[in-house]
């Protein structure tokens, strides 16, 4: 093979690896200056129980301090103003990231109908499968958090005790 041909190989291999170099950079400038992201399924879930917190608080300062006897009870129209793009049912229900089946939050109101900030208002019916099995809590001053279930378990047990 002639020197010209090889030339001409290495120009068009060197130009071929330009052209691919420049189209992963701009594959990955679209995504980062077009938001572009992924949410994990548990942090949306961490996200819609945090939400339906708001609402049930929102419920409570205009019930003289007490939260529905169940989460079903929040008007329509509140969760209908509420940000984001929740349905009653997507709100009222947490969706197994394995599955996607819905199941009711597990809500702990107690018998006056107020809370102690401290005190567990909501969680996740199932725990979310992985190294630490995390359950999403909600606690009456709205803090949202991923627990270990075990943790949760021996918190919720007490505060059923002191009930």
């Amino acid at each position: 093979m002639s020197d010209g041909n090889k030339n001409l190989r290495l120009k068009i291999l060197w130009t071929c690896g330009v052209v691919v170099l420049v189209a992963a950079a701009l594959a990955v400038a679209i995504l980062f200056f077009t938001g572009v992201s992924y949410r994990s399924p548990s942090v949306i879930e961490l996200s819609r129980l945090h939400e339906l917190g708001i609402l049930l608080r929102e419920y409570s300062d205009s019930h003289n301090g007490k939260f529905p006897e169940k989460p079903s009870d929040i008007p329509e129209a509140a969760i209908e103003s509420a940000p984001g793009d929740y349905s009653k049912r997507d709100l009222l229900h947490y969706y197994d990231p394995e599955t996607q089946k819905p199941y009711e939050w597990l809500y702990f109101r107690d018998d006056k109908g107020k809370q102690e900030p401290t005190r567990i208002l909501a969680a996740s019916p199932r725990a979310i499968e992985g190294p630490h099995n995390l359950c999403i809590v909600l606690y009456a001053n709205g803090v949202t958090l991923m627990k270990p279930e075990p943790e949760f378990r021996e918190e919720l047990k007490e505060q059923l005790e002191t009930k």
